[in-house]
C-alpha cells in the first residue's frame, strides 16, 4: 500500500525572520534556542508523522507543563549531534549487541521538527481573531457527502492496520474545522485506492473525491479565521507530537548516557532531561509596596 501524502490546508506557514539553515551540531545542548530550524524541513516533517497523531490514543495523550518549542530545539541539537558518524556508529553498535533498537532515534528528528512546527502554528491561530460564517447549505450537503464516503472506506479498510485507527480518528471529528479534515482525508483516500473502492455495492461515487477536497479548501477558507476552532485544532495536534517526542527522546536519552556512563556530567550535558531544559521560566512576582509613613500630626 502506498504511503498517503498528509496535506495542511488551514493557516498560512509562519515565515521566519531570515532563511534557516538546517540545525547545528552541539555538544551541550542548553534547551535554548541555539539551533536554527528550517521550516520547510520542519512542514515535512509534520505531513509525515500527522497520521500517527491523529491515531494516538485520546488517554495516552499527556498534558503539556513545559515549553513545546525548547523541547523540540533540545531534541534537534541531539538530533544533530547524533548526526555525527561517530556517535551514531555507538548507537548503532549497541542497537546490534541487541539491547537496544534505534527505531525511536530514526523518529526523533521528524517527531522534534514537527512539534516546533506545531507550536507555532498554535501561537499563529491565537493571533487571529475574527470569524467567518459558512453557508448552512454546504455544511448539511457535506455532512452526507463525508458519511457517505466514511460508509465506503470503512467497508474495505476499518480492519486495516494502519488506516483503521486513522478512519476512527477522523469519525470523531467535530465542527465545521472536524467536517473539513474528514472531506480532505477522504479525499485523498478514494484517489488513493480508487481501483479497490470502486467495487463497493452501494454508496460509491467516483465523483465524491475530487468534490471532497474541493469543499475541504472552501471551508477551510471559511473557518481558517474561527480562533477557537483552529488554536484547538493546532493545541491539541502540538500535545500529540510533544507526548510521543518525549517517549523517543527518553530512549535516546538513555542510550546516549549509557554510552557515556565514563564520564557522568558529559553524558547529562549532552543528553539533558527534556522536562527539565523545557521548563517555561517563571514570573517573579513583584515586591507589594510598602505602607506609606504615617504623617506626623501637626499643631
Amino acid at each position: 500500500m502506498s504511503k498517503r501524502k498528509q496535506r495542511d490546508s488551514t493557516l498560512p506557514e509562519p515565515r521566519p525572520s531570515a532563511p534557516a539553515p538546517a540545525p547545528r551540531a552541539s555538544t551541550a545542548p542548553t534547551g535554548t534556542a541555539a539551533t536554527r530550524v528550517d521550516l520547510v524541513l520542519a512542514h515535512a516533517a509534520f505531513q509525515r508523522v500527522v497520521s500517527r497523531l491523529e491515531a494516538l490514543p485520546t488517554d495516552q495523550v499527556g498534558d503539556l507543563h513545559y515549553s513545546a518549542e525548547l523541547a523540540a530545539m533540545t531534541a534537534l541539537t541531539v538530533v544533530a549531534l547524533c548526526s555525527d558518524p561517530a556517535v551514531r556508529s555507538r548507537f548503532t553498535a549497541l542497537a546490534t549487541s541487541g539491547v537496544w533498537s534505534t527505531g525511536a532515534l530514526d523518529a526523533l528528528p521528524d517527531l522534534a521538527y514537527a512539534t516546533w512546527y506545531l507550536h507555532g502554528k498554535t501561537l499563529e491561530a491565537r493571533s487571529v481573531r475574527t470569524r467567518a460564517q459558512l453557508p448552512k447549505p454546504l455544511i448539511a450537503a457535506e455532512r452526507q457527502r463525508a458519511s457517505r464516503m466514511a460508509w465506503v472506506l470503512a467497508l474495505y479498510f476499518e480492519e486495516d492496520a494502519a488506516l483503521g485507527p486513522v478512519l476512527a480518528h477522523l469519525a470523531k471529528a467535530q465542527g465545521h474545522r472536524g467536517l473539513a479534515q474528514r472531506l480532505l482525508r477522504y479525499g485523498e483516500l478514494y484517489a488513493e485506492h480508487a481501483a479497490t473502492i470502486a467495487g463497493a455495492p452501494r454508496r460509491y461515487d467516483p465523483a465524491d473525491g475530487p468534490a471532497a477536497i474541493a469543499a475541504a479548501h472552501t471551508m477551510v477558507a471559511g473557518v481558517e479565521r474561527d480562533p477557537g476552532a483552529t488554536a484547538a485544532r493546532w493545541a491539541e495536534l502540538r500535545r500529540r507530537a510533544v507526548t510521543l517526542l518525549a517517549r523517543c527522546y527518553d530512549e535516546v536519552r538513555d542510550a546516549g548516557r549509557f554510552l557515556e556512563r565514563a564520564d557522568a556530567a558529559k553524558a547529562a550535558a549532552r543528553f539533558p532531561e527534556l522536562t527539565k531544559v523545557s521548563r517555561k521560566p517563571r514570573k517573579r512576582a513583584k515586591p507589594a509596596a510598602k505602607p506609606a509613613a504615617p504623617t506626623p500630626p501637626t499643631g
